[in-house]
């Protein structure tokens, strides 16, 4: 895509996003309505800077990663502004209070606005995380496991405010993107930090939800290599053993999913397994042959929460979201099939 017209179009999502926030009635009071975050021009001014930069960079880097990867990422962005304007999230006193908790031993405490700049921040790094977990050269599948997982209200609703299962399921998304496409370089250091920011968002994930610990354990069954895979096994170790000296461990979010629901929201994901599937029963042989790269990972983590959710009903965003990530990655291999050319895992 042209820089001209990419400019263009980041532009005018900052603009419409910035305008919308300016013009909502509830910003103007100076509070969101049942929200009670008192708003000041200082922080509202640090978050906008912020937040642009980091779409800016992430747009950018989109640029070159597929074919209008970076605008329908513009899309998505824009989409999650419209939502929290229109709707914006509430901050629960009893959150709160556990977060300053938390944090009050490294001497910290945050106010209200400061979480709710927070819970933006983390959203829209979820939205990121979910572009980056399609295949390095085609991420504008990314836009396909977005809107397979934000237009299931399961999935979508309890990420409305700040909760457990918001910080889970975005270190969640984090971790999978790293795993699904982070090459790791052969340099032993920086092999090591990029070992070290993966082992930390599953650390944080696993904090949040012990059944993530599925997560370490599809990487290294998937992606064997000794050497990274000991490193990352006792990072996480030592991670979750640290965070429960520090009283840091994550209460488990209340989610009841009934049975109905369940299925009829995970259709979408389903349906287009299914379609891939029947339509290429030949090479999606081949590709669950193959046990190892990030297909058969994300189809391991699949299997793992799907035994998993009859017994913890709040799992299902996670299987949700890997799902979505695994049709969106099968319909990838079909452009591979449909012209012929090998699979790609």
């Amino acid at each position: 895509m042209g820089r001209t017209t990419l400019s263009i179009a980041l532009i005018t999502t900052a603009v419409v996003s910035a305008v919308a926030i300016m013009e909502a009635p509830s910003i103007q009071r100076g509070s969101y309505v049942g929200a009670g975050v008192a708003f000041t021009p200082t922080k509202i001014l640090i978050f906008s800077a912020v937040l642009i930069a980091t779409v800016t960079l992430v747009t950018y880097e989109l640029g070159s990663k597929g074919e209008y990867a970076d605008v329908l990422y513009l899309i998505a962005v824009s989409a999650l502004s419209v939502w929290v304007v229109n709707s914006p999230p509430g901050i629960p006193n009893g959150f709160l209070s556990f977060i300053n908790s938390s944090l009050s031993k490294f001497g910290i405490a945050l106010s209200k606005e400061t979480l709710f700049y927070t819970h933006l921040y983390v959203l829209l790094l979820l939205i990121t995380a979910l572009f980056y977990t399609s295949p390095r050269h085609s991420r504008e599948f990314g836009f396909l496991t977005v809107g397979m997982t934000f237009t299931m209200p399961v999935f979508r609703d309890p990420l409305y405010q700040p909760s457990t299962l918001v910080i889970g399921v975005t270190a969640f998304a984090l971790s999978l993107a790293i795993s699904t496409t982070l090459v790791f370089s052969v340099n032993p250091v920086k092999s090591f930090l990029q070992t070290l920011a993966l082992s930390f968002f599953t650390v944080i994930a696993i904090v949040a939800e012990p059944w993530n610990v599925a997560l370490p354990i599809a990487f290294v069954l998937t992606f064997p290599r000794k050497r990274r895979d000991l490193t990352y096994i006792t990072l996480v170790t030592l991670g979750i053993i640290a965070a429960g000296k520090l009283g840091l461990l994550l209460p488990r979010a209340a989610l009841h999913v009934p049975p109905k629901t369940a299925l009829v929201q995970s259709l979408l994901p389903v349906l287009v397994l299914a379609y891939v599937f029947a339509r290429y029963t030949s090479g999606m042989k081949k590709v669950i042959r193959n046990t190892k790269g990030p297909t058969p990972f994300l189809l391991l983590l699949s299997l793992a929460y799907l035994v998993a959710t009859p017994f913890e009903t709040a799992v299902f965003p996670y299987l949700l979201l890997t799902a979505a990530a695994l049709a969106s990655r099968s319909l990838y291999h079909t452009r591979s099939m449909g012209r012929g050319r090998g699979i790609r895992i």
